[in-house]
C-alpha cells in the first residue's frame, strides 16, 4: 500500500476540518483529485470510512489499548469487505494518523521529554554561591604559602611565599618589632581564605533555549491560507527565477507547510506542491477573533513619542503595553487594509503602521 494517499488524507483533514470524515463522497472526490493514480488505496480508505472506522476510533474509550482497538477494527474490515489483513490494518492506521490519534515520531519525542524533564522547582539558576568550609593542610599551607588556581578569575595564579615560618614560639619582642607586617599578613591571609571558601561566585553553564522563528511561532504550519490577489503563480522554488508550475485564482484555498527564512515565500502542498509569495496570500491570526492578515517579515522603528501596543488591529482593542521613540520592532504581518502592523519583537501585539518607519520595504510581483 502506498503512503501518499495516507499523507494527503492527513492534510485534507487539516484543511477541511473534522466534517470531512463524516462525508465519504467528498473524501473520495478530494483524494481522486490529488492522487488519482492510487485507486486501490483510495478505495480502501473510502470504504473504511463507510464502515464508520473514523467514528469508532474517535468514540473508543481511553482505557482500551490502541493495538487492541486497531486489531478489532481491522478484523471487521476483513469480515465485512473481504479486505486483506495488510489492507485492513493499513486503512485503520491511516485514519488514526489522519485523526491525530497516533502520536507521530515528533510527538513521541516531546512526550518522552515531558516525562523525563526535571520539575521546575529542582532546577538551579545559572549563577549561585556555594559556601564550603576551607579544607586546608595548615602545616603545608603555612610553610609553602598560598596558591589559588581557578578560584579567582581575576588572577591566574596568586602565590604568597612566607619566607619565615610562623610559630607560636616567637619571642614577644619579635612580634612587637614586626607587628605591622604580621597584622597585614594575617589580614591578607583571612581575606584569601574567605575568597577561596566562596568558590569564586561559581558560574554553572546553562543551555539557552533556541528562539523559534518569529513568523513560525505566530503562524505555525501547517495552516490554511487563501489567495488574496491574483492570479497567483505557483513556482518550483522561493524566487522569481524559479520555473512557474501553475496559477491560483483569487479566493482559492491552499495548505501552507513552511516559510522561507525571510518570510517572503510560503511552501504549499495543496492544491499543488510549490512556492507562492506571501504578499498575495490571506492568513488568519492565532487570536480567537481570527484577524485576516498578510504575512511579511520587516524591520521598523518607532517614529512616535509613545506607541501603544494593542491586542488587535484597531483603537477599540485593549492596550497591552507601549513603545518609545527610536525602538526597533520586527513586523510579521499587516491587516488587509495595511494600516495596522502585527509585531513580534520586542513585544507581541498590534501597532499603528503610520507611526512606524520601515527600514526596508520590498514588493514582489506574483
Amino acid at each position: 500500500m502506498h503512503d501518499e494517499p495516507r499523507r494527503i488524507l492527513c492534510q485534507l483533514l487539516i484543511l477541511y476540518g473534522p466534517e470531512l470524515y463524516a462525508d465519504p463522497r467528498r473524501t473520495e472526490a478530494l483524494l481522486r483529485d490529488h492522487c488519482p493514480q492510487h485507486g486501490r488505496e483510495i478505495f480502501v480508505l473510502v470504504n473504511a470510512q463507510k464502515q464508520r472506522i473514523p467514528a469508532e476510533l474517535l468514540a473508543a474509550p481511553a482505557w482500551l489499548p490502541q493495538q487492541a482497538l486497531h486489531s478489532q477494527l481491522a478484523r471487521r474490515l476483513e469480515q465485512n469487505l473481504a479486505f486483506t489483513a495488510e489492507a485492513s490494518a493499513w486503512a485503520v492506521a491511516a485514519w488514526a494518523d489522519a485523526l491525530r490519534l497516533n502520536p507521530s515520531q515528533t510527538d513521541r519525542i516531546w512526550i518522552w521529554l515531558k516525562q523525563h524533564s526535571p520539575l521546575p522547582g529542582t532546577l538551579r539558576g545559572g549563577r549561585t554561591f556555594q559556601w564550603n568550609w576551607p579544607n586546608f593542610n595548615w602545616r603545608a599551607f603555612v610553610h609553602s604559602g598560598v596558591q589559588l588556581k581557578d578560584s579567582l578569575p581575576a588572577f591566574a595564579t596568586a602565590r604568597w611565599a612566607l619566607t619565615r615560618p610562623l610559630r607560636w614560639g616567637w619571642a614577644r619582642r619579635s612580634l612587637l618589632a614586626r607587628r605591622p607586617v604580621v597584622v597585614m599578613s594575617v589580614a591578607l591571609l583571612c581575606t584569601l581564605i574567605i575568597m577561596a571558601s566562596v568558590d569564586e561566585y561559581r558560574s554553572y553553564p546553562s543551555v539557552a533555549a533556541p528562539a523559534p522563528h518569529l513568523l513560525t511561532a505566530a503562524y505555525p504550519p501547517p495552516r490554511p491560507a487563501w489567495v488574496h490577489a491574483g492570479p497567483l503563480t505557483v513556482r518550483s522554488g522561493p524566487s522569481l527565477e524559479d520555473a512557474p508550475l501553475g496559477l491560483l485564482v483569487v479566493g482559492q484555498q491552499v495548505l501552507v507547510v513552511g516559510y522561507t527564512a525571510d518570510g517572503e515565500w510560503s511552501q504549499i502542498q495543496l492544491p499543488a506542491l510549490g512556492w507562492v509569495n506571501n504578499h498575495f496570500l490571506r492568513f488568519q491570526s492565532q487570536e480567537p477573533q481570527g484577524y485576516e492578515t498578510r504575512l511579511g517579515l520587516r524591520e521598523a522603528q518607532v517614529a512616535a513619542t509613545r506607541l501603544n501596543v494593542r491586542s488587535g488591529p484597531g483603537v477599540e482593542y485593549a492596550i497591552r503595553d507601549g513603545l518609545h521613540a527610536g525602538q526597533n520592532v520586527v513586523i510579521i504581518a499587516t491587516n488587509l487594509a495595511g494600516d495596522w502592523s502585527e509585531i513580534a519583537s520586542p513585544l507581541h501585539g498590534w501597532v499603528s503602521a503610520e507611526l512606524l518607519t520601515i527600514h526596508e520595504d520590498t514588493t514582489t510581483e506574483p
